[in-house]
């Protein structure tokens, strides 16, 4: 059984595609940007998990405020 070989241009083909799907370098601008929309996501996250636990102890407070006027 003879195994079947691509010519080399195939692989210089293939190579060149492959290398045109690779996302050009981040520009500096580009990095300073996402940077900061990371600050900005991190802060919400921050903001948000504060609230949650805020959230979790207010029910809390109002679960034992009808448990003791229901008795």
């Amino acid at each position: 059984m003879r195994l079947y070989r691509m010519p080399t241009s195939v692989y210089s083909t293939l190579a060149q595609w492959r290398a045109g799907q690779a996302e050009p370098p981040r520009t500096e601008v580009q990095l300073k940007a996402d940077q900061r929309r990371i600050r900005e996501l991190e802060a919400r996250v921050t903001e948000l998990e504060r609230e949650r636990e805020i959230l979790k102890k207010s029910t809390a407070f109002f679960v034992k405020e009808l448990d003791r006027s229901s008795r």
